[in-house]
């Protein structure tokens, strides 16, 4: 059996409990059930590591864009290709 520990709340929960509508209490009970999950934010550096990740993965799939474009640019001049307006697409209504 773990050894319990007693630890005081951080200073804020009082006031998530309020905003979910519940009690400080229930609010807890919802996170050690599993019923609420609270994320917390990217830090800057995990932002900027995100960043540079997508900006080398978009740099590494140019070849594959390129051939998409050229594949749409055949298809568009082979006339295989209809104009799309959003505003008046039957699906998007």
């Amino acid at each position: 059996m773990a050894a319990r520990r007693k630890i005081d709340y951080p200073d804020g929960l009082d006031k998530i409990a309020e905003e979910f509508g519940v009690s400080t209490p229930e609010l807890l009970d919802e996170i050690a059930n599993g019923d609420l999950i609270i994320v917390r934010p990217p830090s800057e550096e995990e932002l900027a590591a995100d960043d540079a990740l997508w900006n080398e993965q978009f740099a590494a799939s140019q070849d594959v864009l390129d051939k998409l474009a050229e594949n749409a640019l055949a298809k568009y001049h082979a006339g295989l290709t209809e104009e799309f307006d959003p505003d008046t697409d039957p699906d998007l209504q």
